[in-house]
Protein backbone atom coordinates (compact mmCIF):
# COMPACT_ATOMS: atom_id res chain seq x y z
CA UNK A 1 0.00 0.00 0.00
CA UNK A 2 1.21 3.58 -1.17
CA UNK A 3 1.53 6.11 1.13
CA UNK A 4 0.15 9.25 -0.16
CA UNK A 5 1.05 12.79 0.88
CA UNK A 6 -2.07 15.64 1.14
CA UNK A 7 -1.08 19.21 0.40
CA UNK A 8 -3.46 21.27 1.10
CA UNK A 9 -3.84 25.17 0.75
CA UNK A 10 -5.58 27.51 3.12
CA UNK A 11 -6.44 31.33 3.12
CA UNK A 12 -6.50 32.71 6.73
CA UNK A 13 -7.23 36.46 7.74
CA UNK A 14 -3.31 36.82 7.98
CA UNK A 15 -2.50 35.77 4.52
CA UNK A 16 -1.75 32.27 2.96
CA UNK A 17 -0.81 29.36 4.34
CA UNK A 18 0.51 25.70 2.89
CA UNK A 19 0.26 22.84 5.42
CA UNK A 20 1.46 19.59 4.08
CA UNK A 21 0.59 15.96 5.89
CA UNK A 22 1.46 12.62 5.85
CA UNK A 23 -1.41 10.34 5.82
CA UNK A 24 0.81 8.80 9.30
CA UNK A 25 1.31 11.68 11.08
CA UNK A 26 -1.11 12.81 13.77
CA UNK A 27 -2.92 15.57 12.99
CA UNK A 28 -3.09 19.12 14.72
CA UNK A 29 -5.86 20.01 17.01
CA UNK A 30 -5.65 23.91 15.98
CA UNK A 31 -8.77 25.70 16.47
CA UNK A 32 -9.62 27.43 13.23
CA UNK A 33 -10.39 30.83 13.30
CA UNK A 34 -13.32 32.10 14.78
CA UNK A 35 -15.28 35.54 12.53
CA UNK A 36 -18.23 36.92 13.79
CA UNK A 37 -21.42 36.57 12.18
CA UNK A 38 -22.54 39.10 10.07
CA UNK A 39 -26.82 39.75 9.93
CA UNK A 40 -27.40 40.32 6.42
CA UNK A 41 -30.69 42.82 6.19
CA UNK A 42 -32.66 43.24 2.70
CA UNK A 43 -31.85 47.01 1.69
CA UNK A 44 -34.71 48.55 0.34
CA UNK A 45 -34.04 50.06 -2.88
CA UNK A 46 -32.89 53.73 -2.04
CA UNK A 47 -33.86 54.84 -5.69
CA UNK A 48 -36.53 54.51 -7.63
CA UNK A 49 -36.70 56.11 -10.69
CA UNK A 50 -36.98 54.68 -14.13
CA UNK A 51 -33.39 53.96 -15.52
CA UNK A 52 -31.54 55.91 -18.00
CA UNK A 53 -28.23 56.02 -19.60
CA UNK A 54 -26.12 59.56 -19.54
CA UNK A 55 -22.82 60.40 -21.50
CA UNK A 56 -21.80 64.05 -20.99
CA UNK A 57 -19.01 65.78 -21.51
CA UNK A 58 -17.92 68.86 -19.92
CA UNK A 59 -21.17 70.03 -19.51
CA UNK A 60 -22.59 72.63 -17.39
CA UNK A 61 -24.19 71.54 -14.45
CA UNK A 62 -27.35 73.99 -15.04
CA UNK A 63 -28.41 72.68 -18.58
CA UNK A 64 -28.09 69.11 -17.17
CA UNK A 65 -30.14 70.51 -14.12
CA UNK A 66 -32.93 71.45 -16.75
CA UNK A 67 -32.74 68.24 -18.74
CA UNK A 68 -33.47 66.59 -15.89
CA UNK A 69 -36.79 68.79 -15.26
CA UNK A 70 -37.81 67.85 -18.52
CA UNK A 71 -37.18 64.44 -18.05
CA UNK A 72 -38.88 64.51 -14.68
CA UNK A 73 -42.17 66.67 -15.50
CA UNK A 74 -40.68 68.68 -12.19
CA UNK A 75 -39.98 72.17 -11.47
CA UNK A 76 -36.72 72.86 -10.96
CA UNK A 77 -35.04 75.98 -8.88
CA UNK A 78 -31.38 76.62 -9.02
CA UNK A 79 -29.69 78.75 -7.15
CA UNK A 80 -27.77 81.54 -8.72
CA UNK A 81 -24.77 80.51 -6.81
CA UNK A 82 -24.89 76.94 -8.84
CA UNK A 83 -21.95 76.61 -11.41
CA UNK A 84 -19.81 73.65 -12.59
CA UNK A 85 -19.65 70.95 -15.54
CA UNK A 86 -20.07 67.42 -15.21
CA UNK A 87 -18.47 64.90 -17.22
CA UNK A 88 -20.02 60.92 -16.83
CA UNK A 89 -20.64 57.97 -18.55
CA UNK A 90 -23.98 56.30 -16.28
CA UNK A 91 -25.72 53.40 -18.15
CA UNK A 92 -29.05 51.85 -16.94
CA UNK A 93 -28.63 54.12 -13.29
CA UNK A 94 -32.23 55.49 -11.78
CA UNK A 95 -32.70 59.01 -13.15
CA UNK A 96 -33.09 59.84 -9.26
CA UNK A 97 -29.85 58.26 -8.40
CA UNK A 98 -27.80 59.77 -11.88
CA UNK A 99 -29.46 62.97 -10.03
CA UNK A 100 -28.16 62.93 -6.81
CA UNK A 101 -24.82 61.77 -7.81
CA UNK A 102 -24.08 64.38 -10.47
CA UNK A 103 -25.39 67.22 -7.53
CA UNK A 104 -23.35 65.70 -4.90
CA UNK A 105 -19.97 65.58 -7.55
CA UNK A 106 -20.55 68.93 -7.91
CA UNK A 107 -20.96 70.04 -4.51
CA UNK A 108 -24.84 70.42 -4.26
CA UNK A 109 -27.77 69.04 -2.65
CA UNK A 110 -31.53 69.68 -3.11
CA UNK A 111 -34.64 69.78 -1.16
CA UNK A 112 -38.05 68.75 -3.00
CA UNK A 113 -41.37 70.37 -1.80
CA UNK A 114 -44.16 68.57 -3.39
CA UNK A 115 -43.03 68.97 -7.14
CA UNK A 116 -40.77 71.59 -7.02
CA UNK A 117 -36.99 70.90 -6.65
CA UNK A 118 -34.51 73.31 -5.44
CA UNK A 119 -30.74 72.93 -5.86
CA UNK A 120 -28.55 74.72 -3.86
CA UNK A 121 -25.09 74.53 -1.95
CA UNK A 122 -25.68 72.36 0.89
CA UNK A 123 -25.34 76.40 3.48
CA UNK A 124 -27.87 77.69 1.05
CA UNK A 125 -30.42 74.90 1.05
CA UNK A 126 -29.91 74.72 4.97
CA UNK A 127 -31.61 78.53 4.83
CA UNK A 128 -34.59 77.62 2.40
CA UNK A 129 -37.63 77.60 4.44
CA UNK A 130 -39.58 74.22 4.06
CA UNK A 131 -43.06 74.38 2.97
Amino acid sequence: MKRGVIVALCVASVGLCAAEQDRSATPKTEKPPQFPALAIEKETPRYTGELITLSLKDADIRDVIKTFAVLTDLNMVVDPSVRGSVTLELRDVPWDQAFELILHINGLDFHMTNNVVYVAPPPKLARVPLG
